[in-house]
């Protein structure tokens, strides 16, 4: 595995983590099977990023990219009651992804969400 790849799966199992924090502490008799838990979770994560990867990459998607996308997601998206909803996570990763990486040409009709709604106000 790659440094870049295991930027990625580090990047997911962040939100892995982030998405089965509990606010309560966790009892050393459970501490295996949370082990086990995270780690399942982290790999279907970082299996769903991989697929997103793959089909972005033509389009100048990198592992850099994917796993920047991935942490802003644990920091400004995560929360417990997403945990297992993979859904959420593909769609939101493909929405970032699509934003940095258009699979298509941006038209006169998408010209103000993207420059001006968009990329205005992240600069601000």
């Amino acid at each position: 595995m790659s440094k870049q790849e295991n930027f990625i799966r580090q990047n997911c199992f962040e939100l892995a983590v982030r998405l089965t924090w509990e606010s309560k502490t966790i009892e050393p008799e459970k501490m295996a099977s949370h082990i086990t838990e995270l780690a399942d979770l982290t790999d279907k994560l970082y299996n769903k990023a991989i697929e997103v990867l793959d089909l972005y990459k033509d389009l100048g998607c990198s592992d850099e990219i994917l796993a920047r996308a991935i942490s802003y997601m644990t920091d400004v998206h995560a929360i417990p009651p997403l945990k297992g909803n993979f859904q959420w996570f593909d769609y939101t990763l493909t929405t970032l992804v699509e934003l940095v990486c258009p699979n298509y040409v941006i038209g006169e009709s998408d010209h103000d969400f993207v420059e001006i709604d968009l990329y205005q106000r992240l600069n601000k």
